[in-house]
């Protein structure tokens, strides 16, 4: 990456934010509070069998792809090193050693991000609010699609923003590549990311003023049918894998999850509890989706349909018949993304170091999302107080940010969807709050030199 490497010796911004990296993630090795070791297991399970395949000729008819393919590579790697007959707890140690990597490289780019956007001193402050809320160190505890997720995010922010500053020329700029890059290895992980190219499209008809308008279009053109034909070649090729034919795993998948966001904050809108039946006990929207699925379920056995078709029908009819209900879903989801709430630990089993109990659980949860409030605010601050500008000059965080907050608030939300997003809010509000702080100091000043 053009200057990326170029560290000079007398910065040692990026020396002290991989240490702080490292003694976070240190920390929280040893630290009650982290995600599952191996996620869902989906990943682990199907990169051990994809690297038994590879390298100890395993039959391909045995290896399928449940979810997403994106983080079975990006794991085969460390898991390629530990072999094919590693103990689970290898695997686990080799992955997130594997993400550790990618997420010291991930505080380094914001930093790059925000200096590239708005000055050295607003890159520092933005990496140094990753570290305040580390939530992406947090996920990569465990062996999961969010560090791949994030990383792809970043490269593609950071693809995008040095694209614009290099004048918009597409095929010639280092900048479009990695917004390429990053966008591709974000639609390996969450294929849903291709919902960014209607955006897209709408931002090239609108009568938006940008630099180098001609450059820029072209870019996004061919950006867009890179991504279009990608999208359409990886979910072609998934379906002929010889483990998933006639098995419509991402179909039942996404089918699964769209009906399961139509009872999520249905009629209990503030009840946020994680969506397991430990954790739902008695809640009403819990038990109107298990009846409902099981209903389904019965219709797909007696008319011999399937799972997918019957389920996305359903669907379809219930946001059809519930605009307002959607609009209410829509609101809510949106604010419950963006709020920082530990599931995997009830208040009174809860123990971080010295903090513990019920009384610990409320106040670890306070300071968490102060910070996170502090971060949010300077976004929103940032939003209004850019707000004529913002199409023309920011319009890459805009669409970055209405993409995800669009896809997971009408469908189904956890807040670990928008992490990703939380650096645009990070970037941002760091120029925000450092404006704010400039501003405040420089009307000191001068009041001081006129009393």
């Amino acid at each position: 990456m053009d200057g990326f490497f170029a560290f000079k010796k007398s910065d040692k911004a990026d020396f002290m934010l991989t240490l702080g990296t490292l003694c976070i993630f240190i920390t929280l090795v040893f630290a009650p509070l982290k995600p599952k070791k191996m996620g869902d297991g989906n990943f682990h399970v199907e990169t051990k069998k994809l690297i038994e395949v590879l390298f100890a000729g395993g039959d391909w008819n045995s290896f399928k792809i449940t979810k997403a393919p994106g983080p079975n590579l990006y794991y085969a790697i460390p898991y390629a090193l530990k072999g094919i007959s590693g103990e689970d707890h290898d695997y686990w140690l080799a992955g997130i050693i594997w993400n550790l990597i990618f997420m010291i490289l991930a505080v380094l780019l914001v930093k790059r991000i925000g200096s590239q956007l708005f000055g050295r001193e607003a890159g520092i402050f933005a990496a140094v609010l990753m570290l305040l809320f580390p939530v992406h160190i947090y996920y990569a505890m465990g062996i999961n699609g969010e560090s791949m997720v994030y990383i792809s995010f970043i490269l593609l922010l950071y693809g995008g923003v040095k694209w614009f500053k290099e004048g918009g020329q597409a095929l010639k700029s280092r900048g479009w590549w990695y917004f390429l890059l990053g966008s591709i290895s974000l639609i390996l992980a969450r294929l849903n990311f291709v919902v960014i190219v209607p955006l897209l499209i709408l931002f090239l008809l609108a009568k938006v003023k940008v630099k180098n308008p001609g450059h820029l279009r072209r870019g996004l053109l061919i950006y867009c049918f890179f991504i279009v034909v990608f999208a359409v070649a990886l979910r072609i090729t998934l379906n002929q894998l010889p483990g998933n034919k006639g098995h419509h795993y991402h179909d039942n998948y996404s089918a699964y999850v769209l009906h399961l966001g139509r009872f999520q904050f249905r009629e209990e809108l503030w009840d946020w509890r994680f969506w397991q039946s430990e954790l739902r006990s008695g809640s009403q929207d819990y038990i109107q989706w298990m009846e409902n699925e099981k209903s389904l379920n019965e219709k797909i056995e007696v008319e011999g349909r399937l799972y997918s078709k019957v389920y996305h029908e359903w669907v379809i009819d219930d946001y059809l018949s519930h605009p307002f209900m959607t609009l209410k879903q829509f609101l809510v989801k949106a604010i419950y993304g963006n709020i920082f709430i530990v599931n995997s630990l009830q208040p009174d089993s809860f123990s971080f170091g010295p903090i513990k109990g019920e009384t610990g659980y409320f106040l670890f949860h306070a300071i968490v999302n102060i910070v996170n409030l502090f971060i949010i605010i300077g976004f929103l601050g940032f939003i209004w107080t850019q707000r004529e500008v913002l199409l023309n000059t920011y319009w890459l965080i805009l669409i970055l940010f209405l993409s995800f907050i669009g896809f997971y608030a009408l469908t189904y939300m956890e807040p670990r969807y928008l992490f990703p997003v939380r650096v645009i809010y990070m970037v941002t509000a760091a120029e925000f709050w450092l404006s704010l702080f400039r501003k405040r100091v420089g009307f000191a000043l001068i009041k001081k030199r006129y009393h």
